[in-house]
């Protein structure tokens, strides 16, 4: 299990359980080892429709043909009474489908 290798971690619970009885330990090995398959199994689905969806592209890959994100010089004058840089506040939606 400490190498992310769920499924084999489970498939050795479930013989040890088969050999011997049904322990707290084996159950909770199991327990631990299905959970963490299942957000492992989120995980992949997630990345795998981010990566198919043409819109999102952009967002993960970087060419050395695109140009380089710039700041606009606003951003970089510290303004006001205090002498801070402007505040961005960024709001992008997540949908779940």
């Amino acid at each position: 299990m400490l190498q992310r290798r769920f499924e084999e971690a489970i498939e050795v619970f479930l013989h040890a359980q088969e050999r011997e009885e049904a322990s707290d330990a084996i159950s909770s090995a199991l327990a631990a080892a299905y959970h963490r398959l299942g957000f492992q199994t989120l995980a992949d689905q997630v990345r795998r429709s981010v990566r198919s969806c043409a819109a999102t592209n952009g967002c993960f890959a970087w060419a050395i043909d695109r140009p380089a994100l710039r700041i606009r010089p606003e951003f970089l004058q510290r303004g006001g009474e205090d002498g801070a840089y402007p505040i961005i506040r960024e709001r992008t939606p997540v949908r779940m489908t």
